[in-house]
């Protein structure tokens, strides 16, 4: 599992190194310095089950967003369904 946590940000990634972009540069530009977010890559059967729990959706989904409160909030990725539907 790789992890990375810096400041207001951890990146989580269960199998596989994590992809090599800027993501603290990105996350300060879009969301602030003061936001703290969760970036977690999963499967394609992790994406299909949050999709199925919180929008009811029974099929796997690339991103999933979830906005916890103002200043927090989680993404998930599933890179290998964004690679199919690239």
């Amino acid at each position: 599992m790789a992890l990375v946590e810096h400041k207001n940000l951890t990146i989580i990634r269960k199998n596989g190194p994590l992809p090599d972009m800027p993501f603290v540069p990105i996350k300060e530009t879009i969301l602030g310095k003061n936001y703290n977010l969760s970036i977690v890559f999963c499967t394609p059967k992790e994406s299909q089950e949050r999709n199925k729990m919180y929008r009811d959706k029974d099929y796997p989904t690339n991103i999933l967003s979830f906005p916890i409160d103002t200043n927090e909030g989680e993404i998930y990725i599933s890179l290998a369904t964004a690679r199919r539907d690239a």
